[in-house]
């Protein structure tokens, strides 16, 4: 009951047949005390119109524990767009313009941006890999896999704990940079919702743009949810959409509908199935036969369910909470501000709730409920236990699985089977269960705690009968515990790889068979080679002969392919274009490529004896004079200060600095046989030669302080962090072909080398590879043809023909065995 409705009960029931002098002081002295109440009452509700009777939240009592943080305590901006949890009870802050932060516990940590390039085809800013899309960050979707997706102003970003990647709207399909909303179904589908370009559609493949034209209300999209039938909501300027994927149907809901307003926010389900709209002139809830308008009048910012089941909703300067029967109002002054434009509620029942403009508040209501719903197992898995946990309100239910201390027997009931082995209610972040033991079929009681993230487990009671359930225990989600396998060979991808390259923004390109393969991180795509190049890789399958040299690509996203006697293939936007002498190329024998810093690709060309190294800019080729020497040089690395290297077998490498050739020789001791090197813009310039390897250090020749762990290996690739990965060959010194002497590849810093063989992941001797393409002969497992580092650290390499990717999540030589690892003393 309202301050109104109070008042005016007392005068009508005890006033009004009041007609002695006291009654009549008595009765003025309560309207005063009306229009004071009236007074006050106006002041807390600045700006928000009257609420409806049937609607009416009653005033919570005050909590003690609401705590704001702003950018003093260590957010990267005051201005919230969005809050979200991950599984393992981690917050997401989405911001205006710094980015996204996350706190865990009490210690935040900030997430950089991308560097962009410009796309001239769409002629927008494309982020590349490592970072956000872009520092604005309007919507946060943490997904079952562990990864966590960020909608931006300029595209969408995913990390997965250790790498990002960026989609936009030139490069991948989006319909939009701007993305305002996310949603996932059951399947893994994703949703983004844009402003004026409707919504796109991700299906792990590609993307699918949805606009009016298909049967959305409007184009601007604000909000977008997936119900538990697997309809997909959304709220637009023009009303509520819901799509059927199973159909192929749309609906649109509009206020001739029963929706309060045409222009909606806020989209969430509850566990009762029903959809609810926060819309500019208050809240719809929707439960499939007809509409009820709550909150009317108030403009309703951003929604959210807690764990209990409940609704929160922000708008009109204050939170508000629906139970299913009635409304509880949370008073402004105990927030940051009243423009609030994100809530979201952590798994331990907090309240989140963040404002443009000074930061978020927390704080917990008196009747909590934590989220203990998921799949959870020990972490580390000293006990094999785990839970997997459904909830209705405060009742909890689930199945256990554990396995006898013999481990010759398990006590498992699985999960979604008819009857629960677990069976309790939850108070706070605390459960008391009842669990059955499903092999001893004794029943006993245990008491599961939310902390951290975690579920602590004590058995309070054991069962009777032969059971295992731990006596302690703490469970993780199993989200949370997800990390990327350390190798994997990517046997589903096809055979016979033969060239690998790294593009500066993160993704992988590679020939195999008949096509470019392309990954971006998240997503495979394929495209046929040229009906030329085709022919001439079907007539030249021999070692000498095999028409593809190099591959390189741009930041860009242009990829070249050298040929031995055709000059350059040229991908570009899904086409490909033949280079050859009457577009300028000095030669048709292309023997090298490398892409600088400014973006031009550097070719060494062979005419008959006579070698030249050329750069492409401006559309056009331009010569370089080579060194007086008579030998062939084998190698070209251009650094970002445009420093160009060559090498030549048997001398130290030459140097332009811009105006001649130099051969700085300073601690060179590479010696006299073949030489290689490799290089890449943030991690120096490598020579290898039949003296080991040396690292250019800017004014001399630094050597390895340890030896390298194979006899015969040559400098590949260079990551980040400087150091230079060597396929180990003693087949072919002067090509990257697989040899059967040699196998796997050296890892080197000046500090320490290791070797990783098919003893520790690279290469699969379980696949039944087919002969290599240029021997009748299988490959050895570890045999690499090639090797490339991605922007996100990942390592590819070409074994057996196929695709293996190395992710280290720590020092690379930490995952070699002992005896192949080499250190300083």
């Amino acid at each position: 009951m309202t301050i109104n409705a109070v008042v005016e009960n007392h005068l009508d029931n005890g006033l009004s047949n009041r007609t002695t002098p006291t009654g009549t002081v008595y009765r003025w002295l309560l309207w005063l005390l009306f229009i004071l109440l009236i007074g006050w009452q106006a002041a807390s509700t600045a700006g928000a119109a009257p609420l409806p009777q049937d609607s009416s939240p009653t005033t919570a009592p005050v909590e003690p524990t609401f705590t704001t943080y702003t950018t003093a305590n260590g957010l990267p901006d005051d201005k919230i767009w969005t809050i979200a949890f991950d599984a393992s009870g981690r917050a997401w802050i989405g911001t205006y313009e710094g980015s996204v932060s996350s706190l865990d516990g009490q210690t935040w940590t900030s997430y950089p941006v991308a560097d962009v390039y410009f796309d001239p085809p769409t002629r927008t800013l494309q982020p590349m890999a490592k970072g956000l899309a872009d520092a604005n960050v309007k919507t946060i979707l943490p997904t079952p896999d562990g990864r966590i997706w960020f909608g931006t102003g300029r595209g969408l970003s995913v990390f997965d704990g250790q790498q990002w990647q960026s989609y936009t709207y030139g490069r991948d399909g989006l319909a939009s940079s701007g993305i305002e909303s996310l949603a996932l179904e059951a399947d893994g589908t994703l949703w983004a919702a844009h402003l004026a370009e409707g919504v796109s559609r991700f299906d792990g493949q590609r993307w699918t743009t949805y606009t009016v034209a298909d049967g959305l209300a409007d184009n601007w999209v604000h909000a977008v949810t997936v119900d538990k039938e697997g309809l997909v909501w959304f709220g637009t300027n023009g009303g509520v959409s819901v799509y059927s994927p199973a159909e192929g149907r749309w609906t649109v809901y509009t206020t001739a509908a029963g929706l309060v307003d045409n222009t909606v926010f806020a989209a969430a389900v509850t566990p009762n199935g029903h959809k609810w709209f926060g819309t500019s002139a208050g809240l719809s809830q929707f439960d499939g036969q007809q509409w009820t308008t709550h909150l009317a009048g108030q403009p309703m910012t951003a929604l959210a369910v807690d764990a209990a089941g409940r609704l929160w909703a922000v708008g009109g300067g204050q939170v508000s909470r629906f139970d299913g029967a009635a409304w509880t109002t949370y008073l402004p002054e105990h927030f940051a501000s009243q423009d609030l434009r994100a809530v979201a509620v952590s798994p331990a029942g907090q309240v989140w709730v963040g404002s443009f403009g000074a930061g978020l508040t927390v704080f917990t209501p008196p009747d909590a409920v934590a989220d203990f719903r998921g799949e959870w197992q020990t972490s580390p898995p000293d006990f094999p236990f785990d839970l997997t946990l459904t909830q209705t309100g405060t009742q909890l239910q689930g199945w256990h699985c554990g396995t006898l201390p013999d481990a010759s027997r398990t006590d498992c009931l699985p999960a979604g089977s008819a009857e629960y082995s677990v069976v309790g209610a939850i108070q706070g972040t605390t459960a008391e269960v009842q669990i059955t033991s499903h092999y001893g079929g004794g029943t006993g009681r245990a008491v599961l705690t939310y902390t951290s993230g975690s579920l602590i487990w004590s058995l309070v009671e054991p069962p009777e009968g032969e059971f295992y359930l731990p006596q302690q225990a703490a469970l993780a989600p199993k989200a949370a515990l997800i990390k990327p396998p350390l190798w994997q060979v990517l046997a589903d991808q096809g055979d016979n790889f033969t060239h690998l390259t790294a593009s500066a923004t993160g993704s992988i390109w590679a020939i195999g068979g008949d096509a470019l393969v392309h990954f971006d991180g998240l997503t495979w795509r394929s495209f046929d080679l040229p009906e030329a190049l085709l022919a001439s890789i079907a007539a030249n399958a021999s070692i000498l002969s095999y028409p593809i040299t190099d591959l390189a690509v741009t930041d860009a996203g242009t990829v070249w392919v050298a040929t031995r006697t055709d000059g350059l293939y040229r991908f570009e936007e899904g086409n490909w274009q033949h280079v050859s002498l009457a577009e300028g190329l000095p030669a048709l024998a292309v023997m090298r490529l490398t892409v600088d810093g400014s973006n031009r690709l550097w070719a060494i060309f062979k005419q008959d004896e006579t070698h030249t190294l050329a750069r492409f800019e401006d559309q056009e080729w331009r010569p370089l004079a080579l060194p007086a020497t008579d030998l062939a040089p084998n190698g070209v690395v251009v650094t970002p200060a445009g420093q160009v290297w060559l090498s030549v077998p048997g001398k130290a490498p030459y140097l332009f600095n811009g105006q001649q050739w130099l051969q700085p020789a300073e601690g060179w001791t590479a010696g006299s046989f073949e030489l290689y090197l490799a290089g890449s813009p943030a991690g120096g310039v490598w020579f290898g030669g039949d003296n080991g390897w040396l690292r250019w250090s800017g004014d001399g020749w630094q050597g390895l302080n340890v030896t390298l762990p194979a006899p015969f290996a040559f400098p590949a690739a260079v990551d980040s962090n400087g150091g230079a990965w060597g396929i180990v060959t003693s087949f072919c010194y002067w090509c990257k072909l697989p040899n059967f002497n040699e196998n796997g590849v050296v890892y080197a810093t000046p500090e320490q080398s290791c070797r990783f063989t098919a003893a520790d992941g690279l290469g699969d001797p379980a696949l039944d590879p087919s002969p290599d393409p240029f021997t009748a002969e299988p490959p050895r497992p570890d045999a690499v043809r090639d090797v490339a580092v991605a922007a996100d650290g990942r390592v590819w390499f070409i074994t057996q023909g196929k695709l293996t990717v190395f992710s280290p999540q720590d020092q690379v030589c930490a995952y070699a065995r002992p005896e192949n690892v080499r250190t300083a003393k």
